[in-house]
């Protein structure tokens, strides 16, 4: 055999084995972002849940801002059913500047005399926190996308 043949022989193997040992690419998934509302309000805070209307996969949750807004860069394409959770919020309670879950034990000294309860949360209606009540849904396409939500 020729020195030339036989190189591109070896080079096309070559070229053949890398090919073949690729990793397989991963599957788009969808950037989601938008409004949450409930009667025209923006919420204050809390979190929204994407939840695989299959029953199979995980949820994907994601937190609620201060303006009603949230976003996940993980929602793999498909139908989900859509939970909102806000309850939690009646329970923060602020001290100084900052925002707590829980008053400050007795034992320890807060940087104020009294920790006095956030400014009032918007609540979302309770059936929008269960995924067997809820009646939010979305199918998520792989890449950006918008998907706003009101639970009136």
């Amino acid at each position: 055999m020729r020195p030339r043949l036989v190189c591109s022989l070896a080079l096309a193997a070559g070229l053949a084995a890398l090919v073949g040992c690729t990793p397989p690419r991963e599957s788009p998934t969808g950037d989601v972002s938008g409004t949450v509302t409930t009667g025209g309000k923006h919420l204050t805070g809390g979190s929204i849940k994407f939840t695989p209307a299959s029953g199979g996969g995980a949820a994907v949750a994601a937190t609620i801002g201060y303006e009603g807004t949230y976003r996940t860069t993980v929602l793999p394409p498909g139908d989900y059913t859509v939970t909102v959770e806000t309850a939690f919020l009646g329970k923060l309670y602020k001290i100084g500047g900052n925002i707590a879950a829980l008053p400050p034990d007795k034992g320890d000294k807060p940087t104020v005399k009294k920790a006095d309860p956030a400014p009032p949360a918007i609540q979302v209606p309770k059936k929008y926190e269960k995924v067997s009540e809820t009646t939010l849904k979305v199918t998520v396409k792989p890449g950006v996308q918008t998907a706003d939500f009101d639970c009136p």
